[in-house]
């Protein structure tokens, strides 16, 4: 009967189970969710987040767009101003964007990390401060509407597209931040040829005589006269 044949080293070099995988698929995870959640941020700067109509018999009525950025109304007169939010959006879209980027890199998982915490905490204070300014536009154009008398005024509100989007962003920036605080740090390994023999990582320890070889005993003392 024949002894089984050894395992084939991989003349590749490589070796299963070191963790890079794992490392990697969490990484790529962690910078996709970041970068989108970024994308999302700055693209929903620019959408509505709040439209409100008011509108009365026998007159032409008149609706108002708020965006991060500003006002975007057809009234014939517009007084006073919304808060911009812009700015704050701005620097947690960037934070993200740059978390993702040191993810990917892997330089240190202890700065993505930190990075990306930064990004989403500044993202959850902005949205929350939209999400404020929004119910405070709704209770400022419902304040306005009449339904009796002769000067009947109706008036209508949404939420604006602009304000879903930071709440999904808001949601894919915490999911990359927990994943880039979970990705596992980098094990140094010894070095591996492409045979599969590990490589000595020290001297060579002292070789021991064979003890089946004979050795004359070391004499002391003088030498005896002839």
């Amino acid at each position: 009967m024949s002894s089984p044949r050894p395992p084939v080293p991989d003349p590749t070099g490589a070796r299963p189970g070191t963790g890079g995988q794992p490392r990697g698929s969490l990484g790529l995870v962690a910078a996709v969710l970041l970068v989108l959640a970024a994308g999302l941020t700055a693209f929903a700067s620019f959408q509505p987040l709040f439209t409100g109509r008011i509108s009365s018999p026998g007159q032409a009525g008149f609706e108002l767009s708020i965006t991060a950025w500003g006002v975007d109304t057809d009234a014939p007169q517009q007084e006073g101003g919304v808060p911009s939010n812009g700015l704050p959006l701005s620097v947690a879209a960037g934070l993200l964007a740059g978390a993702a980027v040191l993810t990917l890199l892997a330089v240190s998982r202890r700065a993505a990390g930190l990075v990306a915490a930064i990004g989403a905490a500044f993202l959850t204070g902005a949205g929350w401060v939209v999400f404020m300014q929004v119910l405070s536009w709704i209770d400022t154009f419902r304040s306005t509407e009449n339904g009796r008398g002769p000067f009947q005024v109706d008036t209508s509100t949404s939420i604006g597209l602009g304000t879903w989007l930071l709440a999904g962003a808001l949601v894919l920036a915490i999911a990359g931040t927990v994943l880039a605080l979970r990705i596992p740090k980098t094990r140094a390994e010894p070095v591996t040829p492409r045979y599969g023999f590990p490589a000595p990582m020290g001297p060579p320890p002292p070789s021991s005589p064979d003890p089946g070889v004979w050795k004359p005993a070391e004499r002391h003392g003088p030498p005896s006269a002839q």
